[in-house]
């Protein structure tokens, strides 16, 4: 079964914030098919309710995520 979500970019700057919290602040390079297994498993994880929490939660990762997501959402 196939299950189509839409990801908006808020969710993924959650996600990748999250990420380099996690990894305190490093993330290894990335391609998109990476990029796309961490967003969705960030959105299966948490949908929509954290994206605020994580947010403010790692502001500190703002704009290093902020790059990132740019990349992918071309």
């Amino acid at each position: 079964m196939k299950v189509l979500i839409p990801v908006t970019e808020d969710i993924a700057l959650a996600c990748i914030m999250q990420e380099f919290h996690f990894k305190n602040g490093v993330i290894k390079k990335m391609n998109i098919n990476i990029f796309r297994k961490m967003v969705m498993g960030y959105t299966f994880a948490y949908g929509q309710s954290y994206i605020d929490d994580h947010q403010h939660d790692y502001e500190q990762y703002y704009f290093q995520a902020l790059e990132i997501v740019n990349k992918y959402y071309k």
